[in-house]
């Protein structure tokens, strides 16, 4: 993994999303947990999970388990992005905020999985 990797957040301030906290979540009645991965998460991990591993065939990178070092990518993120809307309904981070969580999870996956780094 390459130090310098550009890492673009949608511009703008996320505004108030109009969630009912009475009727959140009613557009999953009728889906199954399957879908729901299928829908929401699973694009994202798959998409890391298969830039980690090009990333370790080409030597760039030492990810000898693709599939947890992408859980634990996105499981960084979501900790300060996603995770506090199920509690805080009005959770609405900056734009700013969002990208320093982003990079901060990006400097740990270098830290951790480069291949330079000090013995």
């Amino acid at each position: 993994m390459a130090h310098g990797t550009a890492v673009e957040v949608g511009g703008g301030r996320p505004r108030g999303n109009g969630v009912d906290p009475n009727t959140a979540g009613a557009e999953f009645c009728g889906q199954s947990a399957a879908q729901r991965l299928d829908g929401g998460k699973l694009p994202y991990f798959t998409s890391v999970q298969h830039y980690l591993e090009s990333e370790h065939e080409a030597g760039n990178a030492d990810v000898p388990d693709a599939e947890s070092a992408a859980d634990q990518f996105l499981g960084m993120i979501a900790n300060y992005v996603l995770r506090p809307r199920m509690l805080l309904t009005d959770w609405n981070p900056a734009a700013p905020d969002i990208r320093y969580a982003v990079e901060q999870a990006v400097e740990t996956m270098l830290a951790r999985y480069t291949t330079d780094r000090p013995a």
